[in-house]
Parts: C-alpha cells; sequence; structure tokens
C-alpha cells in the first residue's frame, strides 16, 4: 500500500424527497489522505503476509497418467459395484469402458451425529473395490454445509450481518468435525482421493462475501497483529469490525491472513490423508476459490489440487475457462483444472465434443451427474431423464455410449500426436471482436458536480453501452466518455434508472462488500494488457466507490477478492434524479497501478452494471471478470 495514496470516501448523502418535485443530489468529493490511517492502522501492526509460488513441478510419479491421459471423472452415486441394467457387467465396468478413469462418489455423516457415518464400513470399501477392480481412481466426495450441527460458529459478512445457519469459514474445529477427518479416513480405507464440494447446500447464503469478522475470526487476527488486541475488541461493535478494518486500511491484510489461515489447516488434512498414501489427491468443486487459500491448501507441486470447475457446465469450455487457467499459471497455484458439464443440460453429442475440449486443452473433464449413465438405460421418461440428475430428455443411456467410448478413444489419439491436429479452441474473440476507443487529452475544465456541461466534457470521447454481456441489446441506454491529461483519467457516465427500480441505499460505504449490487457501473482497467493485475472501481448511484487491485501474482484469494487496501487518489462527482445518475471521476495516476500512460499506450478497459440486465460495453459471454474480454482503449495527445 502507498502512504501517501489519497482516497475519495465520498460525501454523498441523498437530500431528502420532496413530494412531487424530483430528488436531487449534488456531490462534489472530498478527498481524504490515507496517509495518517496507513500509518497509525488503529493499533494495528500488518506485517507483511507473503505467499510463495508453488507451481505444478513434475508430478508423483503414480500421477503420471494424469498428463499422459488426462482426467475423465464420472460424478456418481455410491452404486458401482450394482449391474448395469439386466447385464453382468458393474456400473464401474460400464465407465471404465466408455473411457472414464476416474470415479467420484459421495459419502456423508450422520447429519445428527457428525462422529458417525452411516455405511463406512460397507458402502465405501465395496465402491472402492469396484472402481480398482476396472482400473479407475476412486475418489470420494463430501458437501461443506450440508445441515450444520452445533456447537459452531456462524459467519459474520464484512458489512456486519451474522449469518443464521452458514458456517465460520475459518472454524477450524468444526471443519475438522465436518470432513477434515473423515477425509483422513478415505485415505486409510485405500481411496485415492478426496472431494470437498463447496456449494453451501442448505445454508442461508450461497457464496461468501468476503473474510469472516465474527468474533473467533476478529480475535485470532488482534492476538497476531495487535498489541492492544483486548482494547480494539471491546470497543468495537460487532457489526462495525468490517467498517473499522476498511476505515484504517488493514482489510486487505485482515483478508490475507484469512488465506493463510485456510491454507495451513487444509495443508494439515492433506499431510495427515498422505501419510497413508503419498499420491493421495484432494481437491474441490465447484468455483475456483470459492473458499480463498483452499487450492494451496489441497495441493503440492507433486500432487496438485484438482478443481473440478462448473463454469462450463451448459456451455462447454469458454473464455471462462482460458481465464481460469490464466490465473493457475500466474498465481503459481499446485492445481489442476477439470471442466465440468452437467449431461442433462448436455445432448450426447454436445457432451462428447465439449468434453474433448475440456480434456485438451485444460486437465482433463468431469460429468455431472454421470449417475444418470449407468442408470435404467433403457428408461426415456421418469427421474433418469429429468432435471437436474437424469440425461437428456427421452435420451436412452446407450445414446451417450455410442458417442463417449470413440470420443476418448479419439482423445488418447490425438494426445499420442501433434497438437497441430487438435480441433481449435472456441474463440469469442473471433465471434465478437472486443471495441476499440480512443481517450483524448483534456480540452477544456472539468468541474466534478454531476454535469456534463463543462468545456472539458465536449471534447472528449463518447461511447454507448446498451448491450448485455453475451452482446445483445438489453437494458437501459448507457453513455460513458473518457479523456486525460498529464495527471489524472476522466470517466463520466449517464445511467437511466429503470422505471419501478428501487436503489438499495443499505449498500452505502466506502468498499462495501456488495457494492457491486448497488445499481451503479463498474469499471475494470487492464494497464499493461496481460490480465494479470487490473483495477476494479465501483461507483454508486451515490458516489461511494469500491476500489481493489486483482493482483494474480500478488496473494491467493485475489481471484475473489481482490486487495482493498488499495486506494487510488479519488474525486466523484454525482447527481441524481428518479430517472437516472451522472457520475464523474477523476483517477489520479499513480506509480502503483494506473501508470501514466504515454501517447499511443492501449489499456484494456471495460464498462459494466450488474443491475437490470448485467450489461458490458465489451461483451465478456461470461462473468465481468474476464480480462481477456475487455475493450481497448488508447491514449492520444489530439483530439
Amino acid at each position: 500500500m502507498n502512504d501517501h495514496a489519497v482516497n475519495t470516501t465520498g460525501a454523498m448523502n441523498l437530500v431528502n424527497s420532496i413530494p412531487g418535485a424530483l430528488a436531487l443530489m449534488l456531490a462534489c468529493a472530498l478527498l481524504l489522505p490515507t496517509g495518517a490511517a496507513a500509518a497509525n492502522n488503529g493499533g494495528i501492526d500488518p506485517r507483511p503476509i507473503t505467499f510463495e509460488p508453488e507451481p505444478l513441478t513434475k508430478l508423483h510419479p503414480k500421477l503420471a497418467w494424469i498428463k499422459r491421459d488426462k482426467i475423465r471423472a464420472a460424478w456418481v452415486s455410491a452404486d458401482l459395484h450394482k449391474p448395469y441394467g439386466d447385464t453382468d457387467k458393474t456400473q464401474a465396468r460400464v465407465l471404465a469402458d466408455g473411457g472414464f478413469n476416474t470415479v467420484i462418489f459421495a459419502m456423508r455423516a450422520d447429519n445428527k451425529n457428525r462422529s458417525h457415518m452411516p455405511y463406512l464400513a460397507e458402502v465405501m470399501p465395496a465402491n472402492i473395490e469396484a472402481a480398482h477392480a476396472v482400473g479407475l481412481a476412486a475418489w470420494v466426495k463430501m458437501s461443506y454445509g450440508t445441515t450444520h450441527q452445533d456447537p459452531y460458529h456462524r459467519y459474520r459478512d464484512p458489512a456486519g450481518k451474522l449469518a443464521t445457519k452458514t458456517c465460520c469459514p475459518l472454524d477450524l474445529p468444526y471443519l475438522e468435525r465436518h470432513f477434515g477427518r473423515w477425509a483422513v479416513k478415505f485415505a486409510e480405507a485405500g481411496a485415492d482421493g478426496f472431494i470437498l464440494d463447496t456449494e453451501m447446500y442448505e445454508s442461508d447464503l450461497s457464496d461468501y462475501e468476503g473474510p469472516c469478522v465474527c468474533s473467533y475470526c476478529f480475535r485470532a487476527y488482534l492476538d497476531v497483529f495487535a498489541d492492544n488486541g483486548d482494547t480494539i475488541y471491546d470497543s468495537t461493535p460487532a457489526a462495525q469490525r468490517g467498517i473499522w478494518l476498511r476505515e484504517i486500511g488493514v482489510y486487505g491484510h485482515y483478508s490475507r491472513f484469512a488465506v493463510k489461515r485456510t491454507e495451513d489447516f487444509l495443508d494439515s488434512i492433506r499431510a495427515r490423508c498422505q501419510a497413508h498414501n503419498d499420491a493421495f489427491i484432494l481437491g474441490y468443486a465447484s468455483i475456483l476459490e470459492h473458499l480463498p487459500g483452499n487450492t494451496r491448501g489441497f495441493g503440492t507441486s507433486t500432487v496438485p489440487c484438482v478443481i473440478l470447475d462448473e463454469s462450463e457446465y451448459t456451455s462447454g469450455p469458454t473464455f471462462t475457462m482460458r481465464r481460469n487457467l490464466q490465473y493457475i499459471e500466474q498465481s503459481g497455484l499446485p492445481a489442476l483444472y477439470i471442466g465440468g458439464l452437467w449431461i442433462n443440460q448436455n445432448r450426447p453429442e454436445q457432451l462428447a465434443e465439449r468434453g474433448l475440449l475440456a480434456a485438451l486443452y485444460a486437465d482433463g473433464w468431469w460429468a455431472w451427474y454421470a449417475w444418470a449413465l449407468v442408470t435404467k438405460p433403457d428408461a426415456t421418461t421418469g427421474p433418469e431423464t429429468s432435471n437436474p440428475y437424469g440425461r437428456w430428455k427421452g435420451t436412452k443411456s446407450r445414446a451417450y455410449w455410442d458417442v463417449l467410448e470413440p470420443m476418448h478413444a479419439r482423445l488418447e489419439k490425438l494426445l499420442a500426436g501433434d497438437r497441430a491436429a487438435w480441433p481449435a479452441f472456441p474463440l469469442l474473440d473471433a465471434v465478437a471482436p472486443v471495441p476499440t476507443g480512443r481517450v483524448p487529452l483534456r480540452q477544456g475544465q472539468i468541474t466534478l458536480d454531476g454535469s456534463l456541461d463543462d468545456p472539458g466534457w465536449q471534447e472528449a470521447s463518447q461511447f454507448e453501452m446498451a448491450i448485455d454481456r453475451f452482446g445483445k441489446k438489453n437494458g437501459p441506454e448507457n453513455t460513458f466518455m473518457l479523456c486525460h491529461d498529464d495527471t489524472a483519467f476522466y470517466f463520466a457516465a449517464r445511467c437511466p434508472i429503470p422505471e419501478g427500480t428501487v436503489l438499495p441505499e443499505q449498500l452505502r460505504g466506502h468498499d462495501h462488500p456488495r457494492a457491486w449490487a448497488n445499481h451503479g457501473l463498474e469499471l475494470f482497467v487492464d494497464p499493461s494488457g496481460a490480465g494479470r493485475r487490473y483495477a476494479q472501481l465501483i461507483l454508486s448511484p451515490d458516489g461511494d466507490t469500491y476500489e481493489s487491485a486483482i493482483d494474480y501474482g500478488h496473494a491467493p484469494g485475489a481471484f475473489q477478492f481482490g486487495d482493498l487496501d488499495w486506494n487510488p487518489a479519488i474525486e466523484v462527482g454525482v447527481q441524481r434524479t428518479e430517472a437516472e445518475f451522472i457520475l464523474e471521476i477523476r483517477i489520479l495516476f499513480e506509480d502503483a497501478l494506473l501508470t501514466r500512460p504515454r501517447h499511443g499506450e492501449t489499456w484494456g478497459f471495460n464498462v459494466c452494471r450488474s443491475s437490470s440486465a448485467v450489461q458490458s460495453w465489451s461483451p465478456t459471454y461470461g462473468p465481468f471478470h474476464l480480462p481477456g474480454r475487455f475493450g481497448r482503449i488508447q491514449f492520444v495527445e489530439d483530439r
């Protein structure tokens, strides 16, 4: 963090509504130096928390098959030893004959007694034996958040809200009781791997919205980094902890500490499992770095963490997969990435084609829910062909095997041959090239008051943003403008407020963890254009700001939250009525990330709006954080 940085948190309070009149809000930004806060840090000593890169080197000899054959995993129920239809083949044999080399089956502890796992001694050995008998690697899966059992700490988000059912992601005794000890038992029993499904089933949240600030987590941080931890703990209300961390400039540091704790805990589970099998694999589904720190915790440079991602579930490999692979490489993570496909949402020929591409260009593919491929093979109606667990409607299982068996044979041939013979990866750039634009030199005065009548805006470049992230015309017709001078980058936007829209006033404040949901705009700025290090700025209709530096090489977890201790020098002006809001922002060029551009220099850039239609200037065909799909803006010294 730059101790001389300047931040605008914005004095942006909406004037009370007047019946029959427009509610008008005019706000000029306040420059608030953060240097004093950075020097004091509220009694916190933010000693550096470092993460050395730990990329894959040479796979463990027992895992050499992964690079040779790629992982081809079937996610099933625990019935591998049972017959396939009325044949004498086991379900495991049918999967192996179809070209799969790995099977993932579920085990679950007693919901009312986490010390007991029903059928552990009967079901698991039978399934491991059935898998091994036909050469399949056997990985056992457990769900992360299914039916919590007290005692456990509840998650408190950085905005102060306490969850009612979601567990604190760093309640280490609870997590050990919930899944850690069972992973070790699976290794003891002869399984080849353990997969943690991090979807938060039966929780009141679908995702963690930042590091937990419950009493357990906040206290742990103070014990390490505060000399007067008791005073801070007693004087900071629970609902204000996240705000306090942001105000004193250590929120990003706090986040990295949480990542480190997660990594260390999972690393201890991994070590205990690998004491029984030194090639025992650990991994997770379903979102890359859903729990920041889990990749490094579960993986090593020779025995990788396997990531079973769901980004490809219904579309197959896209630019999102390429971004995820790039993140793993640039972050130096010990991981293999496996693209997932949802059987019920893919016709047989689609499943085969997309599985081939995922296996070639990533580290393999996995099928959810492959139970549908080995259960009641001749059924064309009923659960076997219904959402979400069945096959494509009206399709028998043989239709899948007719294309999967030759696809896997083709895969083996392609992997053994010349890469030039591979089918091309789907390049979305060829379908919709990213937009481009010029950023001219400012030609007149700009006053940041929410009015676009200033001389400086008259010669600025103007752009339209009325399409959604898939390139279809949809939603409000937003416009924005760009220009620059020797010291700063200027952005302005006019954004309609669709009739009936209720703006979320509760999401106010600087660096609010749910700022993306405030109906404002998100700016993505990538000076290098390489996608490895870029800025995310969120601007609310009331002028609140959120600034995050996304740096793949800085620390694990940057993929999810970035570094909120990055506070560039910003001024904001905003004007809002019932029908629209106008934003102006001035961002000083600074050495840390947004360096002053040279004439002719090109940056990656995108403008997005998550409300209404999920719009973006440059279509991403996926989430907003896709730097490879950012548009390109060129800084010029003329108009």
